[in-house]
């Protein structure tokens, strides 16, 4: 009986929750934005957004989501949530049995009605969570005790297992082939760097990245409705590790991880290059050395914004 088993569900999510924020309260305090959770005065005004996202879901693309994929889970879910109203007793029981299912598929993006920052559809509940969803529906259809449902199950069941590895694969192959990509030019830039008249590895430098470099995009040409940072567009080497990454391959400890880029360090020479002389990957000014800092330019976004920053430095030129 659906009631049954879903009898203490609100109990469930509500202790999941406080035990949510008890483990958060224990942990070191890093200033990790993904774990700041949502202040218990706005939960009722995010219950409907929340709800919005989980069933949006069924219809919007994603990155390794594809629409064929998407269609053949509504389909599952609709005849598994059928089927338990229709087995299900008496307009009381099949109301709450509809309310516990709505609460199901909502609670596919309890993520977004708990924490700060996913406020908006975010791609990764689908590619992580909705396994569960899936499983969930083909569990009701296996439970009724007709030849059709069970008949039903066991033909979607392999269809989406196999259609799950190549959503894996598709993953994988971009993920990798991205990664490949952005490694490999990061290894022209170590040669510069390493090939450059100024370089010294026994010195200590202060590093700066401007910009990045996102590649995996270029690897999953299927369309999809919503984009995701972390699925897909993200790059490897991001502005806020371009230090550690530089380092990684080197026998020698060159940067200087305590001290970031100063404004000291733009002296007018620092200045005239890159105002007038910088430019992105692969471009040979891309690599600036001097005997205190390295920094190193991957795009013209990036470029445009950090001469921006350094003509506070010097209003009069």
């Amino acid at each position: 009986d659906l009631i049954i088993i879903h009898k203490y569900t609100l109990l469930n999510i509500f202790t999941a929750a406080v035990l949510f924020k008890i483990t958060l309260h224990f942990l070191p305090h890093a200033e990790v934005y993904n774990l700041e959770t949502t202040p218990l005065s706005t939960l009722p005004a995010k219950f409907i957004t929340t709800l919005k996202i989980a069933f949006s879901q069924f219809y919007i693309t994603t990155p390794f989501m594809p629409r064929g994929y998407k269609l053949l889970l509504l389909t599952l879910c609709i005849l598994a949530f059928l089927g338990a109203l229709i087995k299900t007793d008496g307009y009381t029981r099949k109301l709450i049995t509809l309310v516990l299912l709505i609460g199901t598929i909502w609670t596919t993006s309890l993520t977004t009605f708990l924490v700060v920052p996913h406020t908006e559809f975010v791609s990764r509940i689908d590619f992580y969570g909705f396994a569960f969803l899936y499983a969930f529906a083909l569990g009701l259809l296996l439970s009724f005790e007709l030849p059709l449902a069970q008949s039903i199950a066991l033909i979607l069941a392999p269809i989406l297992i196999f259609q799950n590895i190549i959503n894996d694969y598709r993953a994988l192959k971009s993920w990798q082939q991205g990664f490949e990509a952005e490694f490999q030019i990061l290894d022209r830039i170590i040669e510069r760097v390493e090939n450059h008249p100024n370089f010294n590895p026994s010195r200590q430098y202060r590093f700066y990245q401007i910009g990045d470099i996102s590649l995996r995009p270029a690897y999953h040409q299927t369309r999809y409705d919503k984009d995701d940072v972390f699925l897909i567009s993200l790059p490897y080497l991001a502005m806020w590790q371009g230090e550690n990454l530089m380092e990684f391959y080197s026998p020698f400890a060159y940067i200087n991880h305590q001290t970031p880029l100063l404004t000291t360090d733009i002296t007018p020479e620092v200045y005239d290059f890159f105002i007038h002389k910088a430019a992105p990957f692969p471009h040979k000014n891309a690599v600036f050395i001097n005997n205190d800092i390295i920094v190193v330019i991957y795009d013209q976004t990036g470029l445009d914004d950090f001469r921006q920053k350094i003509k506070q430095l010097y209003p009069e030129i």
